[in-house]
């Protein structure tokens, strides 16, 4: 398994739209921490980038989960019995 970099972090985190404040309150993790992981001033645990990495995956399916709800149509019947 190849980890990420701080590189494709960075990106990662831009296309779903999180602040990092976000991510760390998500994550449980302080704001400097993520910054630091995504300047490259530090090695992260493997820990810590599992625990990014779910809160990618959790904010993108809360995207596409919303984004398939703002499509679908109210089912109303225009007959009354």
């Amino acid at each position: 398994m190849q980890l990420p970099t701080p590189e494709d972090l960075t990106k990662r985190r831009r296309e779903i739209g999180l602040a990092i404040r976000n991510l760390a309150k998500r994550a449980r993790l302080i704001q400097s921490i993520i910054a630091h992981i995504e300047s490259e001033d530090v090695d992260p645990r493997l820990f810590t980038v599992r625990k990014i990495l779910d809160i990618f995956e959790k904010a993108e399916n809360d995207t596409a989960d919303s984004h398939q709800e703002s499509h679908s149509f109210p089912h109303h019947s225009h007959f009354s019995s």
